[in-house]
């Protein structure tokens, strides 16, 4: 009785052991069909056409610039606006002390006069060639005093166009000799603004003219704005500790929300290509950088 009890123990016992290896042989069998399914859907996923997606950091920059300058040698009395403000074709920016243009235009009207009275002495005398030198030295004289006249019509430093001013802070300057040509204001028109997309080197390949772009602005309200890249420039420039490759979009402004300066993030819609090429691309061209290939 002994003796068959375990030959059956023994039995029960292989036929376990028998059991656990073809459950643990099914289980090994089951994870590589998974792992291999797995890895097949990773490579089909990554083969899935998806367009690129190319983000950036931007700026807001006006088309256009503005520069007014002194349009002769004078005092400053008076700045009237600084950086920021928003002006109109006409308005007063600044004026100019107009106080030796005066005293100037007395002076060469007291020659006029005394010239005139001059002349008609000489031609009452028949001194006929004097009175020619005189008649010169009084057209001199009344050139100069329309030179002085007209300079004091522009002692009022206007605004050529509407916009906002960029820089042009002046009040410090008040009664500072100021150069003929020097540059008080600079001005930016304001109906029509550019968002400057900054390309980092590694994306720039991948930005063409007319691509679609998306620009999100920190102080725009949370506001989306749409456009199209329609100028690349071909030359870096260093930026924030990095070269980048500035590329344009015009805007509109109608509602002159949008300002110099403002800056966010900008996203590029580029071509369709495979999913791991868009994932991979960077740190496959890093890696290639590192090892000097």
């Amino acid at each position: 009785t002994a003796a068959c009890i375990g030959l059956l123990k023994r039995a029960e016992g292989g036929r376990l052991a028998q059991l656990d290896r073809a459950v643990s042989r099914a289980c090994r069998s089951s994870r590589g069909k998974l792992w291999g399914i797995g890895l097949l859907c990773v490579l089909l996923a990554g083969l899935i056409p998806m367009p690129e997606i190319i983000h950036c950091r931007c700026e807001i920059q006006p088309v256009s610039r503005r520069f007014v300058a002194a349009p002769f040698e004078a005092s400053l009395e008076q700045s009237l606006v600084r950086a920021g403000d928003v002006v109109s074709a006409g308005d007063v920016l600044a004026r100019l002390d107009g106080r030796e243009l005066r005293m100037k235009l007395a002076g060469v009207q007291a020659e006029i006069q005394q010239a005139a009275k001059k002349q008609d002495a000489q031609l009452a005398e028949r001194q006929l060639a004097e009175a020619r030198l005189t008649g010169l030295e009084l057209n001199e004289a009344e050139l100069e005093r329309e030179l002085y006249q007209h300079r004091l019509s522009q002692l009022d430093i206007r605004s050529p166009v509407d916009g906002v001013v960029i820089s042009g802070d002046l009040e410090r300057a008040e009664g500072v000799r100021l150069s003929l040509g020097q540059t008080l204001f600079e001005i930016a028109p304001v109906d029509r603004m550019i968002a400057e997309l900054e390309i980092t080197q590694p994306d720039i390949s991948n930005v063409k003219q007319g691509m679609p772009v998306e620009i999100d602005l920190e102080a725009d309200d949370g506001r989306r704005r749409k456009g199209t890249v329609t100028r690349i420039q071909p030359q870096s420039v260093r930026k924030d500790q990095q070269y980048v490759f500035p590329a344009e979009i015009e805007l509109e402004n109608t509602s002159r929300t949008l300002r110099p300066g403002m800056r966010g993030r900008g996203r590029l819609t580029g071509e369709w290509k495979p999913l791991g090429w868009i994932l991979f691309r960077r740190p496959w061209h890093q890696f290639l950088f590192m090892i000097g290939w």
